[in-house]
């Protein structure tokens, strides 16, 4: 077999690649511009009633089990220095994924060399379950974070120098933390795969140090800080916080045959270059093989156990890019060796996909075309094109280029590892340039919570520019579930009451959102938001199919006298 030899840039030259690529990826400048998605409100109105002092996970004065308070407590943090709420909750994700990088890189290099863990840094990054899920605000980038320092500390300090009783008590440290970020996930992975490590990493006999007894006690005393501020709320109870998705017997029959097809998929392009790790003949001549079977241990003990934990969140996956990432690094130069050219010719052809489809986005943003609507992958709004047409063209025009000097230089000294990371790169900048602004405007919303504001400015004679006072509290009336991310976007504090009698008596004037007229007998009730429905689609007060309305609910100086059954 030929030897394929390749030459790794300088130093500086990786380092500077990596952090534009990284910056190009996850674009800072972006991050803010779409509305809340799925949970990203909880996380939003969690941090928005944090307490600093008594971290808890309450939205709209109703405490949220399943959820855990260290993430919206960092969000809270951003928010108290008035930086923006959707940056704020995708910042965090996006910043833990970037010291993820450095320890990956940092792993790399110890292992092995520093050309590894270039490799290592660039995998983590740039894999595409990761670019998925980091651009969510979502607490599970931070989770990770913890978790692979849980597992890193956990070997440095007690399997390479045999400090165990330091080893233990740094990683269920870690792990405390990683509890008050994602939940018991971060215990039962960390603890999982160390069941199956072989010696001399056997923990057996380790469990006896006292730093064992000390950590699981420190580890209990991060629960007790998430537990008991729910008791004393009297509203949860903690140890039923474990979340579980049901799905339907077809649901589990698919996952079960899906699954190790879709983590081939979801790691891609760098599934081409992470398989050597679990191979008999490039493991017989690993440079550090007992760190190489620590992370091959992690990989495969969590591979199955996700695999067959079929209730599991999906997202659960990224749990598994840290060790495979270091061990692609860790391996990256034997397998270039033997199979770079094969590889060069088969990300040569994503490339040339990359760039067709970059030409294909510059078309449509140039052309005037009149798009057809009944095809089904071509969004019905394309407002986005006028407003976002510059911006998309160049970041086409930049993942068109960075594909075809891809293709042309190949064969012409293009590592691997670079060639790789240019394909994540032009597809992600793809996506920028057509997904995102499309994503923006889904502002459904955003529309609903300014109509809401700009209802209550007009009943409280205020000016369209003015803030709504910050005394100001709406209450989310009975029968009114969810509309979470709205009341965040009209800016006053919301609360949940489940009957009109839970209003406070001692205040005159009081806001609902309701979708039904209210009736009580010390208010007289009137609406803010227009009265009449509208059957044009524009209609802002209509959200998911019902139209909501503010009523205004004024205190009778004289209370009705009862009706005791007396005429």
């Amino acid at each position: 077999m030929a030897v394929y030899e390749e030459t790794m840039p300088r130093r500086l030259t990786l380092a500077i690649c990596l952090a534009v690529a990284f910056l190009l990826m996850y674009s800072p400048f972006q991050l803010g511009s779409w509305q809340l998605r799925r949970r990203e409100d909880r996380y939003a109105a969690m941090a928005y009633e944090m307490d600093l002092s008594r971290p808890n996970t309450v939205v709209h004065g109703e405490q949220i089990p399943f959820h855990y308070p260290l993430y919206p407590w960092l969000v809270s943090l951003l928010l108290r220095f008035g930086i923006g709420m959707e940056f704020s909750l995708r910042v965090i994700s996006v910043g833990s994924l970037a010291i993820l990088t450095i320890l990956a890189w940092e792993a790399g290099r110890r292992a092995v060399d520093e050309r590894a863990g270039y490799v290592s840094a660039a995998m983590m990054f740039s894999s595409l379950i990761i670019f998925e899920k980091t651009l969510d605000g979502y607490p599970h980038m931070t989770g990770l974070l913890f978790l692979f320092s849980a597992w890193l500390a956990w070997f440095t300090y007690g399997v390479a120098r045999g400090q165990w009783n330091r080893a233990w008590l740094i990683s269920f440290t870690l792990c405390g933390l990683g509890f008050n970020t994602i939940g018991w996930a971060a215990i039962i992975f960390f603890a999982v795969p160390l069941v199956f490590m072989r010696r001399p990493m056997t923990v057996w006999a380790k469990l006896r140090k006292p730093g064992f007894f000390l950590g699981v006690a420190l580890f209990f005393t991060f629960v007790m800080l998430w537990g008991v501020p729910r008791w004393l709320l009297g509203r949860d109870n903690p140890l039923q916080s474990i979340e579980v998705f049901p799905e339907t017997f077809g649901d589990v029959a698919l996952h079960l045959a899906w699954f190790p097809f879709d983590v081939l998929l979801r790691f891609f392009p760098w599934t081409l270059l992470a398989w050597p790790a679990f191979c008999v003949a490039f493991a017989a001549i690993d440079r550090n093989p007992i760190f190489s079977r620590f992370l091959r241990t992690i990989v495969i003990s969590l591979f199955f156990l996700l695999w067959f934990l079929p209730l599991s969140d999906a997202r659960n996956l990224i749990f598994l890019a840290p060790p495979i990432s270091v061990l692609c690094g860790i391996n990256y130069a034997l397998l270039v060796r033997r199979h770079g050219k094969q590889l060069h010719g088969l990300l040569g052809i994503f490339s040339f996909g990359s760039a067709v489809a970059g030409v294909g986005v510059i078309i449509f943003y140039t052309t005037f075309f009149p798009w057809s609507l009944d095809i089904g992958f071509i969004p019905e709004n394309l407002d986005f094109r006028d407003s976002h047409r510059v911006v998309g063209i160049l970041q086409a025009l930049l993942a068109v280029g960075m594909a075809c000097y891809a293709i042309y230089m190949r064969r012409r000294g293009l590592t691997v590892m670079m060639h790789s990371l240019l394909v994540c790169v032009s597809f992600t900048l793809l996506f920028w340039a057509i997904h995102i602004p499309h994503r923006a405007l889904l502002d459904e919303e955003r529309c609903l919570g300014k109509a809401f504001a700009e209802a209550l400015r007009g009943d409280l004679l205020l000016n369209s520019w003015e803030p709504l006072p910050s005394d100001l509290t709406v209450y989310k009336g009975p029968g009114v579930s969810g509309l979470v991310s709205p009341c965040l976007y009209m800016g006053a504090k919301v609360k949940k009451i489940y009957r009109l009698d839970e209003l406070p008596g001692d205040v005159e004037k009081v806001y609902v959102i309701g979708t039904e007229y209210p009736v009580s007998p010390d208010r007289t009730w009137e609406y803010v938001t227009p009265k009449d429905i509208f059957d044009s689609p524009s209609d802002p007060y209509v959200y998911r199919g019902t139209r909501f309305y503010i009523f205004k609910g004024v205190r009778l100086s004289v209370k009705p006298p009862r009706n005791n059954g007396q005429l």
